[in-house]
């Protein structure tokens, strides 16, 4: 997934995937973060619903259980 610090610390990067300057986009993402947060509250699902716990909370994967990640999976032999 692509992130904004890795963006930022390319500015050429940055300029490809958003046409605009680090300084211009800097001056965007306030705006970007409120319209966002606005449609997206961490209260709510992505459905829209109240959530029941904290976002984050609840049932983790398989692997996160284990403490492994998704790059050791490709590690481990597995048998079907």
């Amino acid at each position: 997934m692509l992130k904004y610090a890795e963006l930022k610390e390319s500015p050429r990067k940055l300029i490809s995937f958003t046409i605009l300057t680090p300084d211009e986009f800097e001056l965007l993402l306030p705006a970007f973060e409120r319209v966002y947060l606005r449609k997206y509250p961490a209260s709510q699902t992505n459905t829209g619903n109240e959530r029941k716990r904290k976002a984050g909370a609840g049932r983790k994967g398989l692997w996160q259980s284990y403490g492994l990640h998704w790059y050791t999976r490709k590690a481990i032999p597995c048998s079907l």
